[in-house]
């Protein structure tokens, strides 16, 4: 349960530096100082809301450990409803959906994000990411629209602070590319380049999106030992 330690401690830490105006990205205190540590997840809207609400009840330890709890419960509920939208989207039963739900939220993966909390936050956002990006290929007017919220739900995953999620994410999102680009060449209901364009909107605004955490990140790992 190493990772729940870490990350309370390093909120605790991101709510006292808010406190006094400083962004949290250099940490004196972590592994003999960082900048920019990605699973801190210090920009992450969820861990901000968290963080900004410590700083109330700062001298009170457990109003901080309640705080977190609730912001790792509260991705359960956000993992169930955004798969629930999902299937809904395919199947017009309310009980298939619900229980596709329930499976995902509580499946292995996401119960282990109590001790690994980065890993349910950045997961919790597959089904938005799919359904999202499923419409912008679908679209014809609003397609931009839907690439470009795309691109916020996967900047706000890799936000979470880690690349696992963002690793099979992508993969997705160029396999049903590919495959709807082979679509469309073969029917000629749309340009065969419509399902790469929505891609590559989706890559450039999660970028935009990330940049606040990549490149700290990317200083540091210069000097990290992982480097080599």
């Amino acid at each position: 349960a190493l990772d729940i330690v870490q990350d309370f401690s390093l909120h605790r830490f991101a709510a006292f530096s808010w406190s006094q105006g400083i962004i949290p990205v250099w940490d004196p205190y972590f592994f003999g100082a960082v900048i920019g540590y990605l699973n801190s997840g210090f920009f992450y809207p969820f861990n901000l809301l968290t963080d900004f609400l410590q700083i109330l009840t700062y001298q009170n330890l457990n109003h901080s450990y309640l705080l977190m709890q609730a912001n790792l419960l509260f991705h359960f509920f956000l993992a169930s409803f955004f798969m629930y939208l999902l299937v809904r989207r395919f199947v017009n039963s309310r009980i298939i959906a619900l229980t596709s739900a329930i499976i995902f939220a509580y499946s292995g993966y996401m119960v282990k994000g109590f001790m690994h909390p980065a890993y349910l936050q950045g997961a919790v956002w597959l089904p938005l990411l799919f359904l999202f990006f499923y419409q912008s290929i679908l679209e014809r007017k609003n397609w931009l629209k839907f690439s470009i919220l795309t691109g916020v739900v996967f900047a706000i995953s890799l936000l979470a602070g880690q690349t696992q999620p963002a690793i099979y994410f992508l993969f997705l999102l160029v396999v049903l590319s590919s495959y709807a680009a082979y679509h469309f060449w073969q029917t000629k209901q749309e340009k065969a380049i419509k399902p790469f364009l929505s891609l590559l909107v989706v890559i450039l605004v999660t970028f935009g999106l990330f940049a606040i955490q990549f490149f700290p990140t990317y200083e540091y790992k210069k000097y990290s030992a992982r480097e080599s």
